[in-house]
């Protein structure tokens, strides 16, 4: 395989646009538009293992009272390119995940 293949792949690679159901398709992933606009975040309760679970995989990418960011990136934010992570937190006794990963400032902002 010649240096120039991997190039000469996203060459061939077309952008195809529905706009039916206004999603873009690039090189196999599907971005939903709504995806570049921030969503309200829903929490759903976890169990008290699962949190500390998550809490010792990683060392946490962020803390915020007893809320924190799991370490390493789920996924990028489409529109900033931000990393975002897996949220946690404990609140009025429950332990509860996000239903969408956050970036920093996000979770940042959320917790305070």
């Amino acid at each position: 395989m010649s240096y120039n293949a991997p190039r000469n792949a996203i060459k061939r690679c077309k952008t195809k646009t529905n706009y039916m159901t206004e999603n873009t398709e690039t090189l196999g992933w599907t971005i939903h538009t709504s995806e570049l606009f921030p969503q309200a975040v829903t929490w759903t309760e976890v169990t008290e293992d699962k949190y500390e679970e998550m809490l010792g995989v990683l060392p946490p990418a962020a803390y915020a009272g007893a809320g924190f960011l799991v370490g390493e990136p789920f996924d990028h934010d489409p529109a900033t390119g931000r990393p975002r992570y897996e949220a946690y937190r404990c609140r009025g006794g429950r332990f509860e995940v996000a239903d969408r990963p956050l970036t920093r400032a996000e979770f940042l902002a959320i917790m305070r």
